[in-house]
């Protein structure tokens, strides 16, 4: 699923030179992903065991694996949004070199205004 396009974004956004690099830099964000996450989340699980006083009767009282999935959930939105931000930059990127060597890309229109919502 996500690792196929994770590598495919790798191949675009790197150089020959820089590509083992950055393959070698994602395959330790997941392991350090995989180790710091579940560790994390046993930590953060029944959080209504470990301070009944504050916590007794509430929503994690109810649902005592919220507070984990919330947090992972938050995690993978902050993930998310900072993706579309540096694709953003790369696409921009992209086109300022393209436009350097004299080739402007097909969306520019005749404004030479790039017309692309990115």
């Amino acid at each position: 699923g996500n690792a196929g396009i994770a590598r495919a974004a790798m191949r675009e956004m790197t150089t020959e030179e820089t590509r083992a690099h950055g393959f070698g830099l994602m395959s330790l964000a997941y392991g350090v992903g995989f180790f710091l996450g579940t560790n994390i989340g046993g930590l953060l699980a029944q959080p209504a065991e470990l301070v009944p006083s504050l916590l007794a009767g509430s929503l994690l009282d109810r649902f005592p694996y919220l507070l984990p999935c919330a947090i992972a959930t938050s995690g993978g939105l902050l993930s998310l949004l900072l993706v579309l931000r540096q694709l953003r930059l790369e696409l921009r990127q992209q086109r300022t070199r393209e436009r350097g060597r004299g080739r402007s890309g097909s969306r520019a229109g005749r404004t030479g205004r790039d017309t692309d919502p990115l």
